[in-house]
């Protein structure tokens, strides 16, 4: 660990302590900071992934290091008396912004712990004169100290040294055991992120529950719109086959067709009932005399009457104001008059 030689509240006047460029001793090797090392740790300090986790916990400064598990121990303290805003590496070495709780002031103005002690991690080099050489890669935590010397550097990446840099008191937080390393930090959290929260998962419930009742509700209307469409289309077929019969029997009545071709003209009414009714309505018998046939369907002699054409008559002053035939007859056989000329019409004929 490198104690910075600067007090904090004096370091350039600007708020900004200072880990200065240099090779510091350590027990475990030669420490090698320079402007390659500090550029990486403000790359890092400054990415996506960094600025959300450090949004989460921050960079926590503590009374010492009680975060690393060589020296936790000698620092019971586990506190965390301030955060570690911004980072800028700069031609004389790495500045960092320190915002201190109250707390954390009273123990730099109260206590004397006016120094910063950087905790880092660090990647192996070449040796130097048979000695280990490290070079600092990623900046965990600072520690508040009296003594601005070397004292404990964590060197996790050394062969001899393999201790979890991930504070305890986050692991536990997450459910992860003290022996995680960061990328299981990083894959908790970021699953953590991705949850919805409780009340944007409620909302949705209860939006998809007004959805399905809604569709619910939809597809009652649609099923009673098909049963009414299709009584509708019963009756217009009902409808259509009376009048169809009608004419026929008028037709018969009045001597314009015979008995024998009832069932014929019945299909061609079926098949096409806007052209065979004209026909129907211009079909004369060769020769023939007009009489009043007996019907087939009822099987009584009908006397000649007008009914039948004063009953068209009626249907057709409706159709030429737009009205369909089929609603023209129903309208017609509905109506007071209507309905007795269809009872006429349909009324067995006087025996001599």
């Amino acid at each position: 660990m490198t104690g910075l030689s600067n007090e904090i509240d004096a370091a350039t006047g600007d708020g900004w302590a200072r880990i200065p460029y240099g090779e510091w001793p350590h027990a475990e090797g030669l420490q090698r900071f320079g402007r390659e090392e500090a550029d990486a740790m403000v790359g890092y300090f400054k990415s996506t992934w960094n600025r959300i986790k450090r949004a989460v916990v921050g960079m926590p400064i503590f009374r010492g290091h009680p975060d690393l598990a060589a020296v936790a121990n000698e620092y019971p303290d586990k506190a965390v008396y301030g955060t570690i805003a911004d980072l800028e590496a700069r031609d004389d070495g790495l500045y960092l912004r320190p915002i201190l709780s109250e707390a954390g002031a009273a123990l730099v103005n109260e206590k004397g712990l006016k120094f910063f002690s950087p905790h880092w991690l660090a990647r192996k080099l070449e040796p130097k004169n048979g000695r280990p050489v490290f070079a600092p890669a990623f900046l965990v935590s600072i520690g508040l100290t009296d003594r601005p010397n070397i004292s404990g550097t964590s060197l996790v990446n050394d062969q001899t040294k393999s201790a979890s840099t991930m504070p305890t008191w986050l692991l536990a937080l997450l459910g992860l055991a003290n022996e995680a390393t960061e990328a299981q930090v990083k894959t908790k959290v970021t699953d953590l992120l991705a949850r919805p929260e409780t009340t944007a998962l409620a909302n949705e419930t209860t939006a998809r529950n007004a959805a399905e009742s809604k569709a619910t509700e939809l597809a009652g209307k649609l099923t009673a719109a098909e049963t009414a469409l299709a009584n509708e289309r019963t009756a217009l077929v009902n409808a259509r086959k009376a009048h169809a019969e009608t004419l026929v029997a008028g037709a018969v009545r009045d001597g314009r067709i015979t008995e024998a071709s009832r069932a014929v003209w019945l299909g061609r009414l079926e098949r096409d009932f806007a052209a065979e009714s004209t026909a129907l309505a211009n079909e004369r018998v060769g020769g023939a005399v007009k009489t009043a046939p007996r019907t087939a369907d009822l099987g009584n002699r009908k006397a000649a009457s007008p009914a039948s054409d004063r009953f068209v008559a009626l249907v057709n002053e409706r159709t030429a104001k737009g009205e369909s035939w089929e609603s023209a007859w129903a309208a017609v056989k509905a109506s007071k008059e209507g309905k007795a000329l269809f009872e006429q019409m349909n009324a067995p004929a006087a025996t001599a």
